[in-house]
């Protein structure tokens, strides 16, 4: 393992957690792609969303189908959120976005923990790098990171990041990329219509024409069979 996951399973191991860093040789950098890799759902891969308060960092644990509504969060911090640029991740949190753990970071900032997490027996964070990962109960997340649970999703869009700055936010845009990923394939947002040319996207409950498919327009035949 690279030196990044190698320090984070250190700290697990410090923090009294029976958790074993996981390395994959393709990507884990988005919800979508660790959920894939793994075996698991979408929903329970805990994302490490950083914001920027300011010139001080806040973090999102949030559950990957879920879109972060920083008003909700604001609202807990009595500051406004803008967007975190790479450089201020690292900085902050000692990590490249798409690896961001949930702990081992740079300096201390507040974290929020999405409530959704906890109606599972567990889940999945970001291992200090973008293809590693590591399982841990949502009681044990609570726990060692300190952070605060909450109500933070936006209810009707999802974000797709595991670990960093938020990713693709339009509702629209997330469903044509959703589709056209071989990586998603599996799942339970996308699914594949057997015997017209068109996809379905179980988060808008739509159907999505083949021009809708693809952001560069139609897709092809021969990636049909990957969604």
């Amino acid at each position: 393992m690279k030196p990044a996951a190698e320090r984070v399973q250190q700290i697990l191991v410090g923090l009294g957690l029976d958790s074993q860093i996981v390395e994959f040789g393709e990507s884990t950098k988005t919800a979508a792609d660790a959920a894939t890799a793994i075996g698991t759902t979408v929903a329970q891969i805990a994302k490490s969303i950083v914001f920027a308060a300011g010139d001080e960092p806040v973090m999102v644990i949030a559950s990957g189908v879920n879109r972060i509504d920083t008003a909700r969060v604001e609202a807990h911090l009595g500051t406004t959120l803008g967007r975190a640029n790479a450089a201020f991740v690292r900085d902050h949190t000692g990590y490249a976005i798409g690896g961001v753990p949930p702990v081992g970071h740079a300096t201390n900032f507040p974290i929020f923990i999405d409530r959704d997490l906890l109606q599972y027996s567990e889940v999945w964070a970001a291992g200090g790098t973008p293809n590693t990962v590591f399982p841990i109960a949502p009681a044990d997340l609570v726990r060692v990171t300190g952070g605060r649970v909450i109500d933070c999703k936006e209810e009707s869009h999802a974000d797709m990041s595991i670990g960093g700055a938020m990713s693709h936010t339009e509702p629209g845009l997330l469903c044509w990329r959703l589709l056209r990923q071989p990586m998603v394939r599996n799942s339970p947002l996308a699914e594949q219509c057997p015997t017209e040319n068109r996809g379905f996207c179980r988060r808008c409950a739509n159907w999505l024409p083949p021009a809708d498919l693809s952001i560069g327009g139609a897709i092809s035949h021969k990636e049909q069979r990957f969604l």
